[in-house]
């Protein structure tokens, strides 16, 4: 490994609706309330092209091999600005904006369920990129540069949280820095130091107005749920439902992060074969470049079957053909779709990313361990109203806002194990280092 350079991150798995938010805001802000905010999300044009060989690459390259355990809970939720788009031709991710030091700068940053390290490059470091292909400029941050930031030493209760996990690295020096290393699955990574200082948002207030503000803020690695079994127009897949059993080597995981689905191996098979048993007979099956694929000149809707994932408590999430299925090409009236799952090879990990995810709320319930989720057109704005009515939380696990002049129904809400690393907002300085 080549000596670290200089890299900044953030403990972060950002939810996709909504950022994790606990504790007192910084004294700058600090009578400012936390309360539920208006999040303004917006789709990016999407570009033909991508083969799936590129978008398994991209999430490969990201994936973590290990899991980690549950530290904590927090609670409400600020205003981020979300862009991006679960389209995989274009960049199959969503990002928004943070501001971190004093003098808060402006970055921008992945939005990721399924990583606890969000991270931007910091001065000086060589070979960092300073573009992307997104159009964005990306920004430098300088911990000597900003007056609230300060070096995480190894006697620090945050480091030995850390430690325990094994996300940091220390010398024999209590007061040495406490480091850290990450490796992705493509053998690129960051390395370096931790560092706390502050982040800045908007939160709104009572009457709707928004207002900036800061406090200390918790995040995790991922969301595990209680997936149960699966079934394809109805009828429950042959599949062992100890392979989705939740523990340090299997479960499943709701991925921000991750552009494609990955089944458990052994869930990947009986699921591929009863979408091609279920398939109209005017769809002609092929095998394209190891993926199933499908040529037809129907709307996928009337020609593919439905997927529905069932969850611990009887809860059922409803999968349509464009949550399963990429468009690779087209001639005439003809068009090349093929499954976008895809076998997570030699592990029993299944990750529900965007292609699954889109078009869907979905609420983090950190105080009560649960997960909620409603259909939506996402081309639309969502607003998330400071106020609530009668019967939140119903017995059946539904979520439904009666009453809210501003209503949005979560329909499915289920527990949700959450594993979170670090209190406290902490930056993280160090480098880049990659073996590409």
């Amino acid at each position: 490994m080549r000596p670290p350079e200089v890299a900044v991150a953030v403990a972060a798995a950002v939810a996709v609706a909504a950022l994790l938010v606990a504790g007192a805001a910084a004294a700058a802000a600090a009578s400012v309330p936390l309360l539920p905010a208006a999040l303004a999300l917006q789709r990016a044009v999407p570009h033909k092209g991508v083969a799936l060989e590129e978008l398994r690459r991209r999430d490969w390259a990201r994936h973590r091999s290990s899991r980690r355990g549950l530290l904590g809970g927090v609670a409400g939720v600020v205003d981020f600005p979300v862009e991006g788009s679960a389209n995989p031709y274009m960049v199959g991710l969503y990002f928004t904006r943070v501001k971190l030091g004093n003098p808060a700068k402006e970055f921008f940053v992945q939005i990721d369920t399924g990583s606890d390290i969000l991270w931007v490059t910091c001065s000086p470091c060589t070979g960092c990129p300073t573009s992307s292909g997104l159009n964005i400029q990306l920004e430098s941050f300088s911990p000597d540069s900003s007056s609230t930031s300060s070096r995480i030493a190894c006697s620090d209760d945050r480091c030995n949280a850390a430690l325990q996990t094994g996300e940091a690295v220390c010398q024999n020096s209590d007061s040495s820095p406490c480091g850290y290393t990450f490796t992705y699955g493509d053998g690129s990574g960051t390395s370096g130091y931790y560092v706390s200082d502050t982040m800045y948002f908007d939160t709104v207030m009572g009457n709707e107005q928004t207002a900036n503000s800061s406090a200390s803020i918790v995040f995790g690695p991922h969301y595990n749920l209680n997936l149960q079994s699966i079934a394809v127009n109805g009828q429950k897949l042959p599949i062992d439902s100890s392979l989705f059993t939740t523990s340090n080597t299997q479960g499943t995981i709701v991925d921000s992060g991750t552009t494609l689905a990955y089944l458990a191996d052994g869930a990947y098979d009986p699921f591929v074969s009863a979408i091609a048993a279920a398939v109209s007979p005017s769809v002609r099956s092929l095998v394209s470049k190891g993926n199933q694929c499908f040529i037809t000149s129907s709307s996928v809707d009337s020609s593919f079957p439905t997927v529905t994932l069932y969850f611990m408590g009887g809860v059922a999430m409803t999968v349509k053909p464009e949550n399963y299925l990429l468009q690779q090409a087209s001639v005439d009236n003809n068009v090349l779709w093929c499954i976008g799952w895809q076998r997570n090879q030699g592990q029993e990990i299944t990750i529900l990313g965007d292609l699954v995810l889109k078009d869907k709320i979905f609420v983090y319930d950190l105080g009560n361990m649960r997960m909620g989720w409603a259909d939506y057109d996402c081309s639309m704005s969502v607003n998330v109203t400071t106020s609530s009515g009668k019967n939140q939380y119903v017995n059946t696990g539904q979520y439904d806002v009666n009453g809210s002049t501003r209503r949005t129904s979560y329909k499915y809400l289920i527990p949700a194990g959450i594993a979170t690393m670090l209190v406290h907002a902490l930056v993280f300085s160090g480098g880049v280092f990659s073996h590409r």
